[in-house]
C-alpha cells in the first residue's frame, strides 16, 4: 500500500464504498454494518416492468455500493437499471448517480424496449 504524502492521512484518500438512502432518496454513506441492517429492511427495487413479445423484464434498483471509480467530488453511482431476457439474461446495464436519474431511466428504457 502506498503511504500517504506527508501531512495527510490514509482516510483522506479512502472514499466510501456502502450507500443507504436518506429521507430524500439521496445517497449517504454508511459503515459496512449499518448498511448491511439497512438493506436487509428495504426495499431496493425502484421500478420493475416487462414489456414486449418475447417479453423483456426491466429492472431499476438501488445497488447500495457505489460501482464507480469516481474523481474527488463526483458523486458515487449506486443505482442500476439493467434489461432480461424471458430466460434470465441480461441484455442492458445502465448505472445512474440519483434516485431521479434511475427513474427517469427506467422509464427511458421500457419505451425504447416497446419500439423494438
Amino acid at each position: 500500500m502506498d503511504v500517504p504524502p506527508k501531512g495527510r492521512s490514509l482516510g483522506d484518500f479512502v472514499r466510501p464504498r456502502f450507500y443507504v438512502l436518506n429521507a430524500d432518496n439521496e445517497p449517504e454513506a454508511a459503515h459496512i454494518v449499518d448498511w448491511a441492517l439497512w438493506m436487509g429492511d428495504h426495499d431496493s427495487q425502484l421500478a420493475l416492468s416487462s414489456v414486449g413479445d418475447p417479453p423483456v423484464v426491466v429492472s431499476t434498483v438501488f445497488l447500495g455500493v457505489d460501482c464507480s471509480a469516481r474523481r474527488e467530488g463526483e458523486p458515487p453511482i449506486c443505482f442500476e437499471t439493467m434489461c432480461f431476457t424471458a430466460d434470465g439474461v441480461p441484455t442492458r446495464l445502465i448505472r445512474y448517480h440519483t434516485h431521479a436519474a434511475a427513474l427517469a431511466g427506467h422509464a427511458a428504457v421500457v419505451v425504447q424496449e416497446q419500439t423494438r
